[in-house]
């Protein structure tokens, strides 16, 4: 509502330009009881459901790691609402208004479980679900250091492969059915050695089993720098380089012609200029301190 109050609402909006898309992500929505209450990301996810498929049977449930629904649930969905509209104007010449619910973008997050609960099946409880903690072959376990590894091989070819390279062919019948005395057989396993020599074994082996990183082991990662995922931009060539990441559907060769950001006023003269101000009409602003210049 503080659009409206301002004055630049979508209605006031559409009628200067009908053409316009008009995006406004929100924590709950624009309707509804909860369109003006004040929340965060943990309520978000908490009114969605995801933040009780995160844990373990029967203890409380763990925040995520990351902020699923003002990341996914409002950029994502935003960003591909906004180019989705973009795209239906092409045709219709119409833009619109979209309203991009934080929760409810974290409700679609759920759905793999909250697709089957709808089709009928009993609502899935955490860690209980195939992919949410409850079977021995898609789980995090400890190893010898202390650190841990990601194991996941939930096809019956990955963990017959598993089985092999450890050699426990005896437990390929056991990947499914067996599951509190397979994962403390895994377990006991897993912490027979350090994470890089596990590490070290998998290189040879495709059982789906990958290191935890903590985050300042994912920038050295080789497989992130083999791809270039991250890089350095100097924002002039004598000071130090500052680290970025690429987005992801970025082409590495693109990064390289990244410029730096602008830094204050350094563009205001020339696009002033661009949209028909006068030099003498940028000097003056200049001169009164309305705006910056480079």
């Amino acid at each position: 509502g503080v659009m409206d109050r301002l004055g630049v609402g979508y209605d006031v909006l559409k009628g200067i330009n009908p053409s316009l898309v008009y995006v406004a992500v929100t924590g709950y929505g624009q309707t509804g009881p909860y369109a003006s209450r004040a929340g965060h990301d943990l309520n978000f996810t908490a009114l969605s459901g995801t933040l009780a498929q995160t844990g373990h049977t029967d203890a409380e449930p763990v925040m995520p790691g990351v902020q699923v629904a003002d990341i996914a649930g409002g950029t994502l969905f935003g960003a591909v609402g906004l180019l989705s509209a973009l795209l239906a104007r092409q045709t219709t010449g119409e833009g619109q208004f979209l309203d991009v619910s934080m929760t409810e973008g974290s409700v679609a997050m759920n759905v793999l479980t909250l697709g089957r609960h709808l089709a009928g099946e009993a609502p899935v409880t955490r860690g209980t679900d195939q992919l949410n903690g409850g079977v021995a072959c898609y789980q995090v376990y400890e190893t010898a250091d202390g650190k841990y590894l990601s194991f996941a091989p939930v096809e019956p070819k990955f963990f017959q492969a598993f089985c092999h390279a450890v050699e426990r062919p005896e437990w390929i019948p056991r990947q499914y059915g067996q599951e509190q005395e397979l994962k403390s057989d895994l377990a006991d396993l897993f912490r027979t050695k350090t994470r890089e020599e596990w590490e070290t074994l998998f290189q040879q082996h495709d059982v789906c089993c990958e290191p935890v990183l903590e985050l300042d082991e994912v920038v050295n990662h080789p497989q992130h720098q083999a791809r270039q995922l991250f890089f350095e931009l100097k924002q002039a060539p004598d000071e130090p380089g500052i680290p970025q990441m690429r987005l992801p559907f970025v082409d590495p060769e693109t990064m390289q012609s990244v410029t730096p950001a602008p830094r204050l006023g350094e563009h205001t003269q020339s696009v002033l200029l661009e949209l028909g101000w006068t030099d003498s009409e940028v000097e003056a602003l200049l001169k009164s301190g309305a705006i910056a210049g480079a």
